[in-house]
């Protein structure tokens, strides 16, 4: 990128959606080879949709105004996080880092859209409650 057109954050923003992205795909690899048809659940298919999302937001978020981008960045860094919680025990501590570079990203964007950045965050939040207990 163009150092005159290059967001703060930008690097941590789309090394956490890399890293996103690698442990979605080790993820469904891990479920697929347990061939016990779990991949076409709901709950598989919520959990590895959310986590492509979140990746697909932070690198979409470096073409975004300021205000959009600090949005954007902290629910994707909202998700990440939760879903590194969620699954602790299991592939989300490989989320971790992820989590970490897209709070970066999203440290550095929040300026411009504070009290809208947290309500994404508990957006995203929301998000996951909802899809745990619909899925």
């Amino acid at each position: 990128m163009d150092s005159r057109l290059a967001q703060p954050g930008w690097w941590q923003a789309l090394s956490a959606a890399g890293i996103a992205l690698a442990v979605d795909a080790l993820y469904i690899a891990i479920i697929q080879s347990e061939g016990e048809g779990e991949l076409s659940s709901g709950r598989v298919l919520f959990v590895a949709a959310c986590v492509a999302g979140a990746a697909i937001a932070l690198v979409s978020a470096q073409f975004l105004a300021p205000r959009a981008r600090a949005i954007v960045l902290t629910g994707a860094a909202a998700m990440l996080a939760v879903w590194a919680v969620l699954g602790s025990f299991s592939i989300g501590l490989l989320l971790v880092p992820a989590a970490i570079f897209a709070g970066l990203a999203a440290g550095h964007a929040i300026a411009d859209a504070r009290r809208e950045a947290w309500l994404a965050a508990v957006g995203a939040v929301l998000l996951v409650a909802a899809g745990l207990l619909l899925t």
